[in-house]
């Protein structure tokens, strides 16, 4: 007998009619026969499937395993058949930046114990690199044994995310059976049962009852938060791996990165992932967030050298690059002869792909295995501080760095580079275009361009350091951990954003003269380059007028803080405002008494004159800070320099005024020249900051960079 709920609360649309136990009982042995001969047929592919041929191999091709390179028969452990399955593996990921299907799919084969029994034996095999495999398998608790297949040929090696089964008799080999794609569904008992609950596994290919909950992608449960949340966003994970032993999190975390890997690229077999940089440490959940935040907020302990052991690179170097398959390989190969002869330290390359469309990826993946300390990392998505990002991030190398893909910088100023970072004595390290002793080769509008903009970041931001975007920097990487996290940028203002908040917040600033020759060929977006950047500057210099940045957790522990913070531009303003507003005043002053007799131009030019003078002197002690006679006669000087260009503003601004109103009063004169100061006012608050104190300033402030 049929009934309908009563509450109608709780019934869903289109749902299987509720009956008694007697209806529904009759209902399930039909599909019992259904079931049946499901079972029957799964049996005749099954037989089916051992009647293959087979294919014969060599059983001695080496693997390397936990203790070393093995001969393919070791697998066998003694048994005469094999099942293995081929994990994917991205070079470099962290733990949870790998693949989570073949994560899901391994997690349920954690111990082979009844195929044992049967007589098989069960390995995993992957092309990842010894060292980061082991890693991999501890931080998992695996205890079947794992494989690296790297650079092997099928059918041991090949295209990964395979079950594949093998035959033994005596020493000969036989490759028998292999799947891949919902093949591997054999392994994975949790899709058996949820094929039996009532909504199933919740994927879209599924024929629901409709008004059932709409599915989603194949792969959507195969990563989630910490609070079990499906989930594929920057704080997910595996699901196998928030189940896993807690493991102590460190003092200072390092953020890692994850992969947001559409199910469309592991249906299609890719091995490409796409990584993106988070916050969370690699052993986090919400309790592990507050300790986060709670380390963020301590002051950076005091620089001690680096030491690390032989086999571990000291230093990282990141080569972000966009479609150069021209350049790539000539660089990454040169830079790595001058590291391997020249560098006195154990070093990495990482090439950071920005989603290049042309053979960039395919170069990239050959030279990391071509080339034992190089490394490739893909990203689906441009911008070169996301690269940078990505990289610094996941390196574990004491020591971060970049340079350019067109090594415009001579490689020997490298080592001078890093070796106060390696010491001890700096947290940052940037070549510069623009100190003494530089050697620059580049057109005068490359040149016009790159002094303009560091010129207005003195002007706008008081910066100390002189050379923001040459493409050659390196950072501790305990520095690099709590300054990444604050950056905004993602484009060509990271490195701007990294040096002004590292430099507000005390840290020492180490810079290298370099010889640099410009690349010809360079195709970067001078003008939207340039628009991003102002619009970079403006939000920069908002938050530091607020306070907001940099936080006080940024600073050195102890005496070994580094300079102080700079004024704050707010104060600065205020104080040459005042000046400013006295000045205006002293001058339209002066000019009311002197116009009579010496006419406009004349008064307007002494008034000035006098005023100019005057007022250099005030902002000199009080706007700026600047203290004793030392360059008190070049600033005067400079300051009449500006005086010049006041002078010119206003007294066009004043011409202008006679040419088009020729019969213009005194009182439409001094509105004019109202107007004209105050441009006047704002240009030469800009050259003073940036030109005729900004050294002094700096200086006062800062001591010595180099």
């Amino acid at each position: 007998m049929t009934t309908t709920p009563n509450d109608p609360t709780t019934a869903r649309p289109g749902r299987p009619p509720v009956v008694d136990l007697a209806t529904w009982q009759a209902a399930r042995d039909e599909l019992l026969v259904r079931e049946k001969a499901y079972t029957r047929e799964g049996d005749a592919l099954a037989a089916a499937r051992r009647r293959l041929p087979m294919v014969e191999f060599d059983g001695t091709v080496e693997v390397v395993g936990p203790e070393g390179p093995v001969p393919f028969l070791d697998l066998f452990q003694g048994r005469d058949e094999l099942v293995v399955y081929k994990h994917m593996w991205y070079d470099g990921a962290p733990h949870q930046g790998q693949c989570e299907g073949c994560t899901t799919t391994a997690w349920h084969v954690k111990d082979a114990v009844y195929l044992n029994a049967r007589g098989v034996s069960y390995a995993v095999l992957t092309t990842g690199r010894p060292d980061e495999v082991a890693a991999y398998v501890e931080f998992m608790g695996y205890t079947e044994p794992w494989y690296s297949v790297r650079d092997v040929d099928a059918p041991v090696g090949g295209e990964m995310g395979y079950l594949t089964c093998f035959l033994r008799d005596g020493d000969r080999v036989f490759l028998t059976y292999s799947t891949t794609g919902r093949g591997n569904e054999r392994v994975n008992g949790s899709l058996g049962l949820l094929d039996m609950t009532p909504y199933g596994r919740g994927e879209t290919w599924e024929d629901n009852p409709e008004g059932w909950p709409k599915g989603d992608s194949p792969c959507w449960s195969w990563r989630s938060d910490a609070a079990g949340n499906p989930s594929w966003g920057p704080t997910s994970r595996p699901v196998p791996q928030w189940r896993k032993p807690r493991t102590a999190v460190p003092e200072h975390p390092r953020p890692p990165v994850t992969s947001a890997c559409p199910d469309a690229q592991h249906r299609q077999g890719r091995t490409v992932t796409n990584y993106r940089a988070v916050v969370m440490p690699d052993h986090e959940d919400r309790e592990d967030v507050e300790r986060r935040e709670v380390v963020l907020q301590r002051p950076l302990p005091c620089r001690t050298p680096i030491s690390a052991p032989h086999h571990e690179a000291v230093l990282d170097v990141v080569v972000p690059v966009f479609n150069e398959e021209a350049e790539l390989e000539r660089s990454v190969r040169r830079l790595h002869a001058h590291l391997r002869e020249r560098f006195p330290y154990s070093f990495r390359i990482t090439v950071a792909d920005n989603a290049s469309t042309d053979a960039t990826p395919r170069i990239a993946q050959r030279l990391s295995r071509e080339l034992p300390e190089a490394r490739w990392l893909r990203l689906e998505e441009k911008g070169r501080g996301r690269a940078l990002r990505a990289a610094w991030e996941r390196s574990s190398a004491p020591v971060v760095a970049y340079v350019d893909v067109d090594l415009s910088t001579e490689l020997a100023a490298l080592l001078p580079l890093v070796a106060p970072l390696i010491s001890g004595h700096s947290d940052l390290a940037i070549g510069t275009r623009l100190a003494p002793g530089a050697r620059v080769v580049r057109g005068p509008k490359r040149e016009f361009i790159s002094r303009g903009y560091n010129t207005l970041l003195r002007s706008a931001l008081a910066v100390g350091f002189s050379d923001a975007q040459c493409g050659f920097k390196a950072v501790r990487r305990d520095v690099a951990e709590r300054l990444v996290p604050l950056v905004r940028d993602e484009g060509w203002f990271f490195d701007t954003e990294l040096l002004v908040i590292a430099e507000r917040a005390g840290l020492r600033i180490h810079e290298v003269p370099v010889d640099w020759v410009d690349d010809p060929d360079s195709r970067v977006d001078i003008l939207a380059t340039a628009l991003a950047d102002l619009r970079g500057i403006v939000r920069i210099g908002t938050a530091l007028a607020r306070g907001t940045l940099p936080p006080a957790g940024l600073r050195r522990a102890g005496a070994d803080g580094g300079p102080a913070q700079p004024p704050q531009l707010a104060s600065q303003l205020v104080r040459f405002a005042a000046v400013g507003v006295v000045s205006t005043l002293a001058h339209l002053l002066l000019y009311a008494a002197l116009r009579p007799a010496a006419g406009a131009q004349a008064a307007n030019a002494l008034a000035l004159l006098v005023c100019a003078v005057a007022n250099t002197a005030v902002n000199r002690r009080l706007t700026f800070g600047v203290r004793g006679r030392g360059g008190a006669l070049r600033q005067q000087a400079r300051g009449l320099v500006v005086l010049g260009v006041g002078l010119a503003l206003t007294s066009g601004a004043l011409a202008v005024l006679h040419h088009t109103v020729p019969d213009a009063g005194s009182r439409v004169e001094l509105a004019v020249l109202v107007a004209a100061n105050l441009a006047a006012t704002l240009l030469r608050f800009l050259l003073f900051r940036a030109w005729v104190f900004g050294t002094a300033a700096r200086r006062r402030r800062t001591g010595s960079h180099a």
